[in-house]
């Protein structure tokens, strides 16, 4: 089993300019987990210091691989990147600092919000379909006259359209901006 190291930049093969952005590695875990720079990587028998791992290129003429040498640059158990030449992996070591760990834990905040904002509009969109869904007519449950409607936030058009799951998955998808208002996450 393998690990998958996502390369940011991508690393460009000198001999047909094939971009590769994640290669696969045994350096980690074996876990079939995915790792981004500014991750900790628990599973890694280096705690500071810098790995080898190779991509196999593929895309030539004649049939047969290049082999690019990656160098992976972990400080503190943090995977901080990677550099095709060890002389910029030794540089990049030595100027890594606490600064850029705050950077990352940053980065993993902000993106945890976000997905549990994203998943708990969706819980909600979820939530409020099956109600108005199932509702009887005699459930007086109509947003629209309660409060005059102010807090009647689900789209009439959601409920009428012939997919209204595809339209909710729709709404709440990563790429989305979340809608602006008073109760929103």
């Amino acid at each position: 089993m393998y690990d998958t190291i996502h390369l940011v930049p991508p690393v460009v093969c000198d001999r047909c300019g094939a971009a590769h952005t994640s290669t696969q590695t045994h350096l980690f875990s074996d876990c079939l987990l995915d790792w981004e720079p500014g991750m900790i990587i628990a599973g890694s028998a280096t705690q500071t210091g810098i790995l080898k791992e190779e991509i196999y290129c593929c895309n030539t003429d004649a049939g047969d691989y290049v082999r690019l040498p990656v160098w992976i640059v972990i400080w503190h158990g943090v995977f901080v990147g990677h550099e095709t030449d060890i002389d910029k992996a030794h540089l990049r070591l030595n100027q890594t600092d606490r600064l850029d760990m705050l950077k990352w834990l940053e980065n993993s905040q902000v993106e945890a919000r976000q997905w549990k904002g994203r998943y708990q509009r969706l819980y909600r969109d979820m939530q409020e379909w099956l109600k108005q869904r199932d509702a009887k007519p005699e459930d007086d449950i109509d947003l629209k006259t309660k409060f005059g409607g102010i807090f009647n936030r689900f789209p009439e058009e959601i409920l009428k359209d012939m997919d209204p799951l595809a339209r909710i998955v729709e709404r709440n998808a990563p790429d989305t901006p979340a809608p602006g208002g008073w109760f929103d996450s």
